[in-house]
């Protein structure tokens, strides 16, 4: 510190020290507060406090004649001579005894002078007749504050595990709060600390030896305090003031090397959500003059220390208590934004658009989204998410949407995590989840050698069906089954399917996350019904009177089977899709002829068919009866049509009269194989009997 800062900190803004045989001209400055009728006509007076070089302490008085109408006014800087003084000034009291037209008066500032040194003590009060207003002598500049930290920690079983910091500022209005999340529990508490450091040093006596008068001196951080209280509704519900007085400072021995100060404080009153705790961390210097009184010979005592107060520096900071986490307004509101919209459940597309919308946070406000895409892996019949996420990240608040690729056939789930300004990674949080498949692999294959379709509603190895349901639905219908013929192996071995298990991060509620719903409108946590893979079938039907030949496609009519689990359908209608994931599948298909009797069938088929078709169309233009016919049907193929399929009428079981039955039997196979040798072999699909195309199309869940 060099010579000029010294005198300026200490001796020159300090004390007014005199010998015995030195005396200073003193005078005293008033200034008039800018205020409306600051001014006043009262009478005022000042009394300087000394405290002599023998320790004594007198005052001295100095009339201020306000009473004249040129002085105290509004503004105005006035001064008036005082009596010359011996020793140190302590303080200015100022009195206001009243009179005149305006007996109240506000004070600025009080400036007394003495020895070409100024020393300002600031008043800045309104005064009426009879008040008075002291000020002391205080150390002109006030300590430094090097740092100040607030920190609020939970405490398990005396260990730290959560904090949460907030700097100071000078002052209240200037700062901001701090979020805190913090709960106790049964086996933790709450502990706020406040941390700060500060220094104040006068001059070394290598900056300027002190005068032979001054027998000892020290100035430096005399005191420090941290001041704090807990509000709820604007009342306080707990507050207190810790004193840090490490290393022994006093006004006896002031710290003018740095002093460091951290102190705890248990919170007792457990915090609700919106309490804020504020807290002011405060430092004072001050010290003291030992002065030699000399007694005119060689020898001097030394008086009794003379100490000053010094000026206070203070920081503060608050915390705010932030319990609840953020929400979106569909849960807690009526708005219509998605809170995750990963596009469509069940894609081909490995390309994912990520949308989010409607996100709240009354409080703290939403510090930062984090979007996580997990895939899923069967572990016993439910599927988890498999750690660790394979894409990711922490975006800010403005950023509503993401876009992801993904690289492989499965089920993921997508989880948007929500974390409110208590963070980062220690705040307030809440998560939704999503599901989607994508498979752009894998297809519906069947089971031609252990698992065939057949029509169940023959009975036994029958190919003729007799008793069939009419228009009032009275009557057998047609039955086909297929017990696991279809299948996606695929999706069947790794569940694809299967019930989705639970977030295993976080608890994720209800309200944010799918649980119940199925393809095609969504892929939840549900588990989607299906045999081996298959989520669907679907069935079609079309007749006509040219032997199937001009059923080239289904019609577009297709129904659901309803209890697809069965592996089976009821036919009156014709056409069946399996399907795993939604979309079309192949078909499958099965043909069948009917007519009155077997064995008329049989005799417009074999004596007919190919060559007189208006007899056989003669046969079956009843439309009301026409599922009174019989039905003759071939077995199922899987998309191809085999024109070389034959009828079995030999393995039909005998009618009432057995012997009509051979007859007619005997007969009819005797004109089938005279009429396929003579027409070289044409398929009997060629027949013109009013047909039904039997076709079954199975759906992949993602089509």
């Amino acid at each position: 510190m060099d010579v000029t800062k010294g005198q300026q900190v200490f001796w020159a803004l300090l004390i007014l020290l005199v010998t015995a045989e030195e005396t200073f001209a003193s005078r005293v400055t008033i200034r008039t507060h800018g205020d409306l009728w600051a001014g006043t006509n009262s009478d005022i007076d000042l009394t300087l406090r000394i405290i002599s070089l023998s320790g004594s302490t007198r005052n001295i008085y100095c009339d201020f004649p306000c009473e004249r109408s040129d002085w105290c006014l509004r503004r105005s800087e006035d001064t008036a001579p005082c009596d010359d003084f011996n020793g140190i000034l302590k303080s200015v009291t100022v009195r206001s005894h009243g009179g005149g037209p305006h007996p109240s008066w506000r004070v600025d500032w009080v400036k007394v002078s003495d020895g070409g040194r100024d020393y300002i003590l600031q008043f800045d009060v309104w005064m009426d007749p009879g008040d008075y207003s002291t000020r002391e002598v205080q150390v002109g500049i006030a300590p430094v504050m090097h740092s100040c930290l607030g920190r609020m920690k939970r405490m398990v079983n005396g260990s730290e595990k959560d904090t949460t910091e907030a700097l100071c500022a000078d002052n209240i209005a200037t700062s901001s709060t701090t979020w805190v999340k913090m709960r106790p529990g049964d086996d933790s508490w709450i502990e706020f600390e406040a941390e700060w450091e500060t220094s104040f040093q006068g001059p070394s006596s290598t900056d300027w030896p002190r005068p032979y008068y001054i027998d000892d001196h020290g100035i430096g951080v005399i005191s420090a305090a941290v001041d704090w209280w807990l509000v709820r509704d604007g009342t306080n519900v707990m507050d207190g003031t810790v004193r840090c007085l490490d290393c022994g400072i006093s006004k006896d021995s002031p710290k003018t090397s740095m002093h460091d100060c951290k102190k705890n404080v248990n919170m007792t009153v457990k915090p609700q959500h919106g309490d804020r705790l504020y807290f002011r961390v405060k430092s004072r210097n001050g010290g003291y003059v030992k002065i030699r009184n000399y007694d005119g010979t060689s020898n001097y005592i030394v008086n009794p220390p003379v100490y000053f107060s010094g000026r206070e520096i203070a920081h503060t900071a608050h915390f705010t208590f932030d319990l609840n986490p953020p929400y979106h307004c569909s849960v807690l509101g009526s708005c219509t934004d998605n809170m995750l919209d990963r596009g469509k459940a069940i894609t081909k597309d490995a390309h994912i658009n990520l949308h989010w919308s409607g996100w709240r946070d009354d409080d703290s406000g939403i510090s930062e989204y984090e979007y996580e895409v997990f895939m899923l892996a069967p572990t016993g019949e439910y599927l988890q998410e498999r750690q660790p996420a394979i894409a990711g990240g922490k975006i800010g608040p403005n950023v509503t949407e993401m876009s992801i690729v993904l690289n492989e056939t499965g089920v993921y789930s997508i989880v948007l995590t929500v974390e409110d300004s208590c963070g980062p990674d220690n705040g307030n949080f809440i998560s939704a989840r999503r599901f989607l498949i994508f498979d752009n692999s894998s297809t519906v294959e069947v089971d031609t050698s252990r698992h065939t379709m057949w029509v169940d509603s023959v009975g036994g190895s029958s190919t003729w069906q007799t008793d069939l349901q009419d228009s009032t639905g009275h009557g057998q219908k047609v039955v086909v089954k297929w017990p696991d013929h279809f299948y996606n192996h695929l999706h069947r071995h790794n569940k694809f399917l299967n019930p989705i298990d639970d977030h295993q991060l976080s608890s994720i509620s209800s309200q944010y996350e799918e649980r119940t719903g199925i393809p095609p409108e969504t892929r939840s946590r549900e588990e989607i019904p299906n045999v081996n893979g298959i989520v669907l079938f679907q069935t079609d039907w079309a007749v006509d009177h040219e032997g199937g030949r001009s059923l080239t496609g289904p019609p577009g009519n297709w129904t659901n089977v309803t209890d697809m689990i069965t592996d089976r359908e009821t036919f009156i209608t014709a056409y069946v899709r399996p399907s795993d994931t939604g979309g079309l599948g192949k078909l499958v298909r099965c043909k069948l002829y009917k007519g009155r009797s077997r064995d008329v069938m049989i005799t417009a088929l074999t004596d007919y068919g190919w060559k007189d078709q208006n007899t056989v169309l003669n046969d079956v233009t009843d439309t009301e009866d026409a599922w009174r016919y019989s039905y003759l049907m071939t077995s199922c193929f899987w998309n191809r049509r085999d024109p070389y399929r034959r009828f079995d009428e030999l393995a039909e079981l005998p009618p009432p009269d057995p012997l009509t039955w051979l007859l007619r039997a005997g007969r009819n196979v005797f004109k089938t194989a005279t009429s396929y040798f003579q027409d070289g072999g044409r398929s009997i699909g060629k027949a013109t009997d009013q047909s039904k195309l039997v076709l079954t199309k199975s759906k992949n869940i993602d089509g």
